[in-house]
């Protein structure tokens, strides 16, 4: 099980960079209403079940780069979840990997008990 990261550690490897966004979804970092960013998600849902993960992948890093918490229903480490989903079904385990650790360590630095139980 990975460890928690303390104030001001990073993770022993980086982050994968993000996969650039399609033209369709515009690179727009301007926050978005509650109601906007569930549209947002339904879309990347609908795209995961339609096996189109790249872009389910586009539209939740989307979400992510958009969304300002709180947001009721959603949550960061519930979107780098859905995120790790799309690697795990590409068998890309190392990103996999990646996303469940950041979602674990969110989670168990908010407190979030939930989101911890979800990520291990």
């Amino acid at each position: 099980m990975p460890r928690p990261l303390a104030p001001g550690q990073t993770f022993p490897r980086p982050a994968p960079a993000l996969p650039s966004v399609s033209s369709s979804l515009s690179d727009a970092t301007a926050a978005i209403t509650a109601d906007e960013l569930r549209a947002l998600i339904d879309r990347a849902h609908d795209c995961e079940r339609q096996s189109r993960r790249d872009e389910a992948r586009a539209l939740y890093e989307s979400a992510l780069r958009r969304m300002r918490p709180p947001v009721p229903g959603f949550s960061v480490t519930s979107i780098a979840r859905w995120i790790a989903r799309t690697y795990l079904a590409d068998a890309m385990f190392d990103e996999a990997r990646d996303c469940l650790e950041l979602s674990l360590a969110i989670a168990e630095q908010t407190g979030d008990v939930a989101g911890t139980g979800h990520s291990i």
